[in-house]
């Protein structure tokens, strides 16, 4: 196989490691900084997922045998704190997260129509009916829906096939996190084979960042577009009815920054200064500047959007200009061409 120029060539300025065959490999600290992203930063994520699962499931088993307004209460907040868990994992899509079940598990919109369906029908809720489900009735969001718009704890105490969904959902995403876990294992297997995929593993980070960013972008501008016309409908904001939606893209926005600052052995952060420091610079008043326009507006996207159009839309802006500047001169500093699809006019 004929290798590309650029596979011979280190990020940070210096040549790769060369052999009679052409490039052998990176050089050792781009394979550390790899390998320590994914063992420092996204091994944590993915045992994270299945506590928390674990912990939505015991919540909604409570629910389901006692549906009182405190253990409603307490699946809501074990939801929130499951659904934040599963997008800050879902921000690295690589390796266990690809190979078990948890992108899916993490579509929205949910489907009403199919959810209603499901209620409605007289099939046995069981492993056999949630497989033959598409991906909008079940998952994180198809429990949202049942938590959150199915009509409350009263339609939870009348109706013995909402409970018994509810108990289905959550348990599955315990099975999906669990499959996530069992994949990971270690971790080493993984992580070795980032590291040995050298400035290839770089550039599929880097556009994993790029994504992150831009989804969070394309949300936001979404809502300040809608805002112009009329005050936005809650159930058309991913974590609207949950009244999560700013904590949802806050996390992928954080976790992203996580990710691009990296674990203990080096970061993206460090390869860029060394390459360019003025986009160092730059990158880094961009990451600042997203953060504190998040800040302005705790309140969920949907409610900043009648309350704090001003403070919503700067936070908007601020994260195209942090979208750009991965996407340009961060990969440019890099030397990564980018590959995914834009996620623009989704």
């Amino acid at each position: 196989m004929k290798l590309r120029r650029r596979d011979c060539l280190w990020l940070v300025g210096m040549p790769a490691v060369l052999g009679a065959s052409g490039c052998r490999r990176p050089p050792p600290e781009v394979g550390v900084i790899l390998q320590s992203m994914f063992l420092d930063l996204v091994v944590p994520r993915i045992h994270e997922l299945l506590a928390r699962a674990q912990r939505l499931s015991l919540a909604i088993n409570a629910l389901a045998a006692t549906p009182t307004s405190e253990h409603f209460q307490r699946a809501e907040a074990e939801w929130r704190a499951t659904a934040v868990a599963w997008k800050r994992a879902v921000a690295f899509r690589e390796g266990p997260i690809v190979e078990s079940d948890a992108v899916f598990s993490n579509y929205w919109p949910s489907n009403p129509s199919w959810i209603e369906k499901v209620l409605t029908g007289n099939r046995m809720i069981d492993t056999a009916l949630l497989s033959d489900l598409g991906v909008g009735a079940k998952g994180v969001y198809a429990l949202e829906y049942l938590l959150f718009r199915v009509g409350g704890a009263e339609r939870w105490e009348q109706n013995q096939r909402v409970r018994g969904y509810a108990i289905a959902l959550a348990q599955d995403l315990v099975r999906v996190a669990s499959q996530a876990v069992r994949a990971l294992g270690t971790g080493g297997r993984f992580a070795t084979q980032l590291a040995h995929d050298g400035p290839d593993g770089i550039s599929r980070i880097v556009e994993l960042l790029v994504a992150n960013v831009e989804n969070v972008a394309v949300r936001l501008g979404a809502v300040v577009d809608r805002s112009r016309v009329a005050r936005p409908d809650p159930q058309t904001i991913e974590g609207g009815p949950s009244g999560t939606s700013h904590a949802l893209l806050e996390a992928l926005l954080s976790e992203t920054e996580r990710l691009y600052r990296g674990g203990k052995g080096g970061s993206i952060a460090a390869l860029v200064l060394s390459r360019a420091p003025p986009i160092h610079a730059h990158v880094e008043d961009a990451w600042r500047s997203a953060r504190s326009s998040f800040a302005a507006f705790p309140e969920p996207i949907e409610e900043a959007a009648a309350m704090k159009r001003t403070e919503l839309a700067h936070a908007s802006e601020s994260v195209r200009v942090l979208e750009r500047m991965l996407k340009v001169d961060v990969a440019a500093a890099l030397g990564t061409t980018l590959t995914f699809h834009s996620l623009d006019g989704d």
